[in-house]
């Protein structure tokens, strides 16, 4: 009889020593692979450009967005950068010059050329400052990639004199 207690209890103890390691394992969260990423976006920023230079009105600065990974990154990026800055980089002096509510109808990348295309409302108002700012803004957004080497845009398909005031 004492032998079947003692074996009942070892045994009892071999299954809560389980039940601890199984416990332990699955407890903890499972390590998975990133699903987000970095990118930057380009807004011109009041509080960094404090000078009056002829090319103030393209001079952009980063911030960062966290996104879903993707491989379209270009794509992500630049509607990150159509949205335009958040309340906290507000705050931070940053702002865009593109109008709110314009859209990407496009972009393809092949051999380092980026095709981007956009609706109306992208260039629509604000003069030559604002136009060079858009551009700027786009740009640098789209140059943070290293297969990007040149970039055309277009507006609604249109390429010739686009962005002008």
């Amino acid at each position: 009889m004492k032998k079947l207690n003692i074996l009942i209890i070892i045994l009892a103890l071999i299954i809560i020593g389980l039940a601890i390691l199984l416990f332990i394992k699955f407890s903890f969260k499972i390590e998975q692979p990133n699903k987000t990423i970095n990118l930057k976006v380009y807004f011109g920023n009041m509080a960094l450009s404090a000078t009056n230079e002829q090319d103030e009105c393209k001079r952009v600065y980063p911030v960062v967005r966290v996104v879903n990974k993707t491989p379209a990154v270009a794509r992500a990026s630049i509607n990150e950068l159509l949205k335009g800055p958040t309340e906290q980089e507000k705050s931070q002096g940053y702002f865009s010059l593109i109008p709110t509510d314009s859209k990407l109808n496009s972009i393809s990348i092949s051999n380092g050329l980026v095709l981007a295309d956009f609706d109306a409302k992208t260039e629509s108002g604000g003069g030559s400052c604002s136009m060079a700012g858009r551009v700027a803004q786009i740009n640098s957004t789209l140059k943070q990639f290293d297969t990007v080497k040149t970039i055309n845009l277009s507006i609604n398909g249109r390429t010739g004199d686009i962005f002008q005031p």
